[in-house]
Formats: structure tokens, C-alpha cells, sequence
């Protein structure tokens, strides 16, 4: 056995025989790269081999399991941060989940995933993500689907045209060009101002992160939309996709000149529609229907495939509640709560949280007052992400709650949140 490897023998009554998982290491990666490729359509060896430059990898974050010494299963644990406003929470984003033909339906992937439920509570993460297309799965295993991922579809005739982007250009001296690597700021400094302050769920990216990203070379070509020297807005696209796309606060007629640029292109492609990858309050939707005849051409992609969801799991409900318990004393403080208090009770444990003017929010477990909510995990997760409000909650069955006053508080501690994660951090979670 490796050193600092974990290896568990499944007990004789098990369906599985002699399996073992352990944690990964270099001399893997040949094995599991041809694995991963001969499994899943999208990837090739190429972006295998990229996606081990990630700066936040390490070998051991990588779990497999192995029968008679060959690789049965696999799974990535990538470590990850992520947005809930102004609180960077660490996540574990599950990747490439997956076990050879000969061994599937017994049982080795959801044996994986609890092994990384239990190191990711080791390792202070408290929330583990990843994205499927078949959600019910995952829920008989305890996680909780949090939103649904699907493109928009948009005929490319009905994009801005040639005439209404010069006139733009020549009013506001704007050019639509692709980028060049000295411009990676600007692409940060307008995914963390739009993007990232605005969805929670948004991947925190570094700049070697960025750099990541962009060599793993998903888009065909990056544009960017320049006023005069200044760049001001962005869009990914591959091929008729748009997989990310963005503009400064105060300059969203960047949208206008980047769309006219990708209908152009679309159109020499002889691609009817454009598809975007966005979620339906970006603002980019909201210049679309202010177009004529453009609103009426938005629906969501003809595809036939579901849509991806997003899906999480708790590993520590301690451990979480202390790690956004900061957020949580900033939203009380700025709508004017001073002081106060909230219990959370899941099953037969306890939390409350308390603040007031001169301490910051603390958590205490095995204590509850008056201000008490009953709450499923599942319940919890839906709070905190900003999916569902306390109310809606209990009319589902997850919550309840004796007293208003504890209503009121979780209104105040738990907005209502848009959630977005962009395309280009699939192999995040």
C-alpha cells in the first residue's frame, strides 16, 4: 500500500469482491487517462493531460478503486472555492465519476463517493458538488439537486446585424477583436465585478486558475470588445456556443458589439442559431428582448439530452455553519440586526446561532431558544444556496418552525440568490 494511501477490503457478503481504494499518485495517470478517455466521449488525451497542469491539483485527490489490481472506478476530487456573496467556501467538486463496463452495478461509485465525503470533512470542506444528467441517482444517495443547467437557443438572423454594430463602432469608437494573452486582467476584472458578485455558486478563480482554463483551450476563439485601447466585455465561443460571455457594469452595449460579432461568424458557419450559456437573469438576456423580434426567438435548446444539474451534499453541518457563519453576521448586521439569535435542529442535533453588537456570530451546538427551525439537510442546502425561501420550505415538507420571529431571521440570514456556474469550470464540480 502506498504511503498516506487509505485502502478498505469489502466485507464477503458484499456484491463487490477484493476491492480496494486507495488514492491515486503520478505513476496513475497513464492508466487512469486511458481509462477516462475509452469512458467518456468528451474527453481525449489532450485535455486529460491539461487538466493535471490545474494548479490546485494534487495526485492524491484522486480516488480509485481497484479489483485483482486493475482500475475498477475512479473519481477527482477538485478543490475548489466558490461565491455566496461575499463568503469564498471551500467545495469538493466530484469529476469524472465513473467505473468500467465489467464492474458497473455493484456498487464501487457510491462506495467512492462516500470515501470523499469522509475526506473532504477531514480536509475542512464542507460542501462536495458535481454535475450530472441523471439527478436521481445521486438523490437516493443523499445529495440535493440544486439547479438546473441548459443553454439558450437564439436564431442567428436575429442577433444585432452588420448595420447596427457599425453605427455603434462609429459612435463609440468600439472594435470586436480577439484577445490577446497581455489582456487576462481585464477578463478577471469583468467575471469577478459581473459574474462572480452577482450568482452564488460562482467559481472563485485565481489568475493561474484563468490561465488554466483558457490553455485547456475549450473555445475555438475568446473576443473581446474594446472601446478605443479599453477592454470592456468578452465571449467564449465554440463553434455556434457561446460558453461564457461578459461585460463591465457600465458598459453592457459591449454585448451588442460582441453578439453582432458571433452572428457574423454563425452565419459564414451556416449555423441557424446561436447557443447561450448563460443563466436567464444575465444581462445579456435582458438586451436581448429589448431588440425587436429577438425576445420571441429565445427558448431553451431543442436538445434532446437533459439538462445537467447541479447536485450537493453536506459532509459536516457543523463545519458548514461555522464556515458561512461570517457571511451570515454581514447580511444580519446590514439589515440592521444587531443582535439576535437562530437555532437549526436536523434530526436530533442542535445549532444555534447568536450575535450581537459587540460579538460577531458564533455557533453553538446542543443549545436552541425560541427562534428554532426544524430543517432536512436537503432543506438546509436549498437555504443556504438561496434556491428556495423558508416559506416555500415548509410547504414542501423540509421545515418548519413554531414561532415567526424564527422566520423572519432565516428572510433576513437567507436570501434568495440567483445560482450560476459557468461552463468553463466543468471540471470544477
Amino acid at each position: 500500500m502506498r504511503t498516506g494511501s487509505v485502502t478498505e477490503r469489502i466485507a464477503p457478503g458484499k456484491r463487490v469482491p477484493a476491492a480496494h481504494f486507495m488514492e491515486a499518485s503520478e505513476a496513475d495517470h497513464d492508466e487512469v487517462g486511458q481509462v477516462l478517455v475509452n469512458s467518456f466521449r468528451s474527453l481525449d488525451r489532450e485535455r486529460f493531460y491539461n487538466s493535471l497542469l490545474d494548479p490546485d491539483y494534487k495526485p492524491e485527490h484522486r480516488l480509485l478503486a481497484r479489483i485483482s489490481g486493475r482500475l475498477a472506478s475512479h473519481v477527482l476530487m477538485a478543490r475548489r472555492s466558490i461565491r455566496i456573496d461575499d463568503l469564498e467556501l471551500p467545495v469538493s467538486g466530484l469529476v469524472w465519476l465513473g467505473t468500467v463496463p465489467e464492474h458497473r452495478g455493484r456498487g464501487l461509485a457510491e462506495q467512492l463517493i462516500k470515501q470523499c465525503v469522509k475526506r473532504s470533512d477531514a480536509a475542512k470542506i464542507p460542501l462536495l458538488g458535481l454535475t450530472t444528467r441523471m439527478p436521481g441517482h445521486y438523490e437516493k444517495l443523499g445529495w440535493v439537486n440544486v439547479g438546473l443547467s441548459r443553454p439558450l437557443a437564439v436564431s442567428s438572423r436575429n442577433l444585432p446585424t452588420e448595420d447596427m454594430t457599425q453605427q455603434e463602432s462609429s459612435r463609440g469608437g468600439w472594435t470586436v477583436r480577439p484577445w490577446r494573452q497581455v489582456e487576462l486582467s481585464d477578463l478577471m476584472r469583468i467575471y469577478d465585478h459581473q459574474m462572480a458578485d452577482r450568482y452564488t455558486g460562482s467559481v472563485v478563480r485565481s489568475e493561474s486558475y484563468w490561465r488554466w482554463i483558457v490553455g485547456m483551450r475549450m473555445a475555438h476563439v475568446i473576443w473581446v470588445a474594446c472601446r478605443g485601447d479599453h477592454v470592456k466585455g468578452y465571449a467564449f465561443v465554440k463553434d455556434h456556443h457561446v460558453l461564457e460571455i461578459g461585460t463591465d457594469l457600465d458598459c453592457q452595449e459591449a454585448f451588442k458589439m460582441l453578439l453582432g460579432r458571433i452572428r457574423a461568424e454563425s452565419l459564414e458557419r451556416a449555423y441557424p442559431e446561436i447557443l447561450l450559456d448563460v443563466p436567464k437573469d444575465h444581462p445579456v438576456v435582458g438586451h436581448l428582448s429589448d431588440w425587436p423580434g429577438i425576445g420571441r426567438s429565445m427558448n431553451s435548446t431543442s436538445s434532446t439530452l437533459p439538462p445537467n444539474c447541479l447536485m450537493m451534499k453536506v459532509s459536516n453541518v457543523s463545519l458548514l455553519l461555522n464556515q458561512v457563519a461570517p457571511e451570515l453576521d454581514r447580511r444580519a448586521r446590514a439589515a440592521g440586526m444587531k443582535s439576535g439569535e437562530l437555532g437549526i435542529a436536523i434530526g436530533s442535533n442542535r445549532w444555534t446561532l447568536r450575535w450581537d453588537a459587540e460579538n460577531p456570530m458564533a455557533v453553538e451546538m446542543g443549545r436552541s431558544g425560541r427562534r428554532l427551525i426544524t430543517i432536512t439537510e436537503r432543506g438546509l442546502i436549498l437555504l443556504l444556496m438561496g434556491q428556495e425561501s423558508i416559506e416555500t420550505l415548509v410547504m414542501a415538507g423540509l421545515a418548519q418552525f413554531q414561532h415567526s420571529s424564527a422566520a423572519a431571521a432565516c428572510e433576513v440570514l437567507f436570501p434568495r440568490r440567483s445560482l450560476w456556474r459557468s461552463v468553463l469550470d466543468r471540471f470544477s464540480y
